[in-house]
């Protein structure tokens, strides 16, 4: 059984968003950015979206508090997958001073299994002609996660 805990977060609120592609399954990634950055990443239950002309995604979540005023989410949307190459996304609620978010960079890069890490800028509008934009899918998985972590806490 899982412990239940509070988690805070809400996607208008201060955060940064890195995108980060791999050829790991998300529990050995989860595994070495663990081992490299010394956190302690603990797997929480499974978010599913519902996306337009799709079937439902799977997303694994991962949750590590930094500090008081810190909280660390990797998403996976490769729950289960056998592709070649994933893309997950390292969500940082909170701020993180300037040097520390360009060693965590450049620790992840180097990290095994990591093929490349892209920061994210923060949608600004997401109300778009098209509903295929990438802002539009990271707005759409922000406001599960908040959510998905709102019935965890219940």
């Amino acid at each position: 059984m899982r412990r239940k805990m509070h988690i805070d977060f809400s996607p208008d609120g201060e955060y940064e968003l890195i995108e980060i592609s791999s050829n790991l399954p998300e529990y050995k990634l989860c595994f070495h950015i663990n081992q490299r950055l010394k956190w302690k990443l603990i797997r929480l239950d499974d978010m599913t979206i519902a996306e337009a002309k799709k079937k439902s995604t799977h997303y694994c979540i991962f949750y590590y508090p930094m500090d008081e005023y810190t909280e660390v989410f990797l998403i996976g949307d490769s729950c289960g997958n056998k592709s070649l190459m994933a893309s997950y996304y390292l969500i940082i609620k909170g701020t993180i001073r300037e040097n520390s978010r360009e060693k965590m960079m450049d620790i992840l890069s180097n990290t095994e299994g990591i093929l490349s890490t892209n920061p994210i800028s923060k949608p600004e509008n997401t109300i778009t002609d098209t509903k295929t934009s990438a802002a539009y899918r990271i707005e759409n998985i922000l406001l599960e996660l908040e959510y998905h972590l709102l019935n965890l806490s219940k």
